[in-house]
């Protein structure tokens, strides 16, 4: 059976079911909420190995819930001191806690006092739901939104999503998703504060990745698929091994939840994103940190580099896309177009093009040397919360909360495959190739799926 759980609602919802959170304290089921399930840092933990001082940052204001318009509101987080998850041997698989869901627990004052507190801004809502932050400088190169070709009606092939495994273990819902990249395993982050590490071959949990002390909302592989890393509601990132499942060190600095995480190419590097608008930039094999800048001050929701390492993508809360140097994270250039917060961003193989995908249901097309948007993907009818190329860079992949995955020329802007067959996903991973699909969602399983 495939998902058939319907979305969760809470805290006021949308006429499609999806949470609306204005909250100093909001649901951690909701991936937009403006912070995780744990705004507190939790009792002091043994130490991790090799914890890096962050470089001074300048956080501001998290992003809100898209497509709400509430009264004004103050959301205040308290201040917090991000604790590095305990380091522990390699974890048995298949196991499988015993505790229920975690709730948001009461706000305390950890025992460490490492790294120095700092006391978070306070955020003012507007009437229109959107932070009140200081506008940026102008970027390098001014953001355009030239003529666009829009996309024509279906006429391509419908096809149904072909279940191959349910992966059970997790006891919350399920946040991220990610292949390794010789498409033999996966890794999972959820609500329950753990990453889990899959045998897609025997469906089998090879290891639990445990020491997190909030969601773990971002997950992805080294290029080399020897190690993991993850990014959590907790303000932390770690990097795990990936064989045994051990942790290997914390990433220290964000003060607030960290949901974005991506790897350069050439393995070196680790680009964090969080709910303060802070994109950070660390040496993966020491630890330190390069570099740490505000950005838009808007929320980050996605983060990747480019094929050749140079450049980074970034997409916010505030409906547009960030074009970085990798080597300084200065901005080069503002991408605008959307009309709603961007969820996924990805560069084309050859790096000439990049797609993102918004909760305003459309993608959009980007020529990168240009820097303007050459076609609009329109079709989906709800969020569009994942976009990728596929490896021969002539074809995109999608998949939307109204429960379809598209595939599509981005030569033309036209839809060329429609799957059906999914309910309920909220988290979603493609295999390079574009025939398997990872699914999850509040049922607290993941999904493998074929696309025929």
């Amino acid at each position: 059976m495939l998902l058939a759980h319907s979305l969760l609602t809470t805290g006021g919802a949308t006429a499609q079911g999806k949470p609306l959170i204005i909250s100093s304290n909001p649901d951690p089921s909701d991936p937009f909420a403006t912070g995780g399930d744990d705004k507190s840092s939790p009792a002091a933990a043994a130490p991790a190995p090799a914890a890096a001082a962050p470089a001074q940052t300048t956080p501001g204001s998290a992003g809100v819930p898209p497509a709400a318009t509430p009264a004004a509101a103050t959301a205040t987080p308290s201040a917090a001191t991000p604790s590095a998850p305990t380091p522990s041997a390699a974890t048995p698989s298949a196991a499988t806690p015993s505790a229920a869901t975690p709730e948001t627990p009461p706000a305390t004052t950890p025992a460490t006092a490492t790294p120095a507190t700092a006391t978070p801004a306070t955020t003012t809502l507007s009437p229109a739901g959107t932070p009140e932050a200081a506008p940026l400088a102008a970027p390098q190169t001014p953001a355009t939104t030239p003529d666009v070709t829009t996309a024509p009606s279906f006429s391509g092939q419908t096809k149904t999503i072909e279940q191959l495994k349910e992966l059970s273990g997790h006891i919350g819902w399920i946040k991220a998703l990610e292949f390794s990249p010789d498409g033999q395993r996966a890794v999972s982050g959820s609500e329950d504060k753990t990453a889990r590490i899959w045998d897609l071959s025997s469906g089998k949990e090879l290891h639990k990745l445990e020491g997190h002390q909030g969601n773990v909302a971002a997950v992805v592989f080294t290029h080399d698929g020897k190690q993991v890393v993850t990014g959590s509601d907790d303000f932390t990132v770690c990097l795990w091994d990936a064989t045994s499942g051990a942790l290997v060190r914390s990433f220290l600095g964000h003060k607030n939840s960290v949901r974005a995480v991506a790897v350069s190419p050439d393995g070196k590097r680790l680009l964090s994103g969080d709910f303060d608008g802070v994109i950070s930039l660390w040496d993966l094999e020491t630890g330190a940190q390069i570099v740490s800048v505000p950005g838009a001050k808007s929320a980050v929701h996605a983060l990747c580099f480019s094929p050749d390492g140079t450049l980074v993508l970034a997409g916010l809360h505030d409906h547009s896309l960030r074009l970085l140097d990798a080597q300084t994270l200065q901005e080069i250039a503002v991408l605008s177009g959307h009309t709603d917060a961007v969820l996924s961003v990805a560069f084309a193989p050859d790096g000439k093009q990049a797609v993102s995908a918004s909760a305003d249901t459309r993608m959009i097309v980007w020529d990168m040397d240009k820097r303007a948007a050459v076609s609009k993907l329109n079709g989906h009818t709800d969020w569009v919360l994942k976009a990728a190329y596929l490896t021969d860079g002539k074809h995109i992949i999608s998949a939307g909360l109204d429960k379809t995955i598209r595939l599509w020329d981005p030569a033309t802007g036209q839809e060329t495959c429609r799957y059906s067959g999914l309910t309920s996903a909220w988290a979603f991973a493609f295999s390079a190739d574009g025939t398997q699909l990872l699914a999850g969602s509040d049922l607290k399983s993941v999904l493998l799926c074929k696309l025929p």
